[in-house]
């Protein structure tokens, strides 16, 4: 994804300049691509279950106990902060994938959503339309991790004063 950002020569000047607000771009609506029947190892047995198209799980490698307990996960992607006081340990992460759980009492994990962790215990679950408003969030708290990097990269090189 490209950013667009003022580029103009740092002054003297004690707030940045504004950032435009970008939003990420959206893809056409595609429709949902047909499911696959995948080896799955149940109870030491292999069996089909039916997979999504998107899900990159070896269900015969991930040997379940119960039937029930086969879900689907899409690839993983994520970013870590890291600190310049400790560049050996991430400070946070956050990471996401489209996930399902077929077998779920709630219809709403039943069907394709987003998880999105941070390595705590709990893990947030997001319908597609909550992905798309968080994604939004993120691109905003971006633009503006960008504008501090500017002024604190200005402030460093003594184009601002205090």
């Amino acid at each position: 994804m490209s950013l667009t950002t003022n580029k103009s020569s740092a002054s003297a000047q004690t707030s940045p300049a504004p950032s435009p607000v970008l939003s990420a771009p959206v893809p056409p609506q595609l429709p949902a691509p047909a499911a696959r029947m995948a080896p799955a190892l149940v109870a030491g047995h292999r069996i089909l279950v039916e997979c999504p198209a998107w899900c990159v799980v070896d269900h015969v490698r991930l040997h379940e106990q119960r039937v029930e307990d086969v879900t689907h996960w899409g690839e993983f992607f994520g970013t870590q902060v890291s600190t310049l006081l400790d560049d050996s340990t991430a400070y946070c992460e956050l990471f996401g994938r489209v996930n399902a759980d077929p077998s779920h009492p709630d219809p709403r994990m039943r069907a394709a959503h987003v998880l999105v962790g941070n390595g705590s215990l709990e893990d947030a679950f997001l319908t597609p339309d909550m992905a798309d408003e968080t994604a939004d969030e993120l691109i905003e708290f971006a633009v503006q991790l960008k504008a501090a990097a500017r002024v604190a990269r200005a402030a460093n090189q003594g184009l601002l004063t205090a």
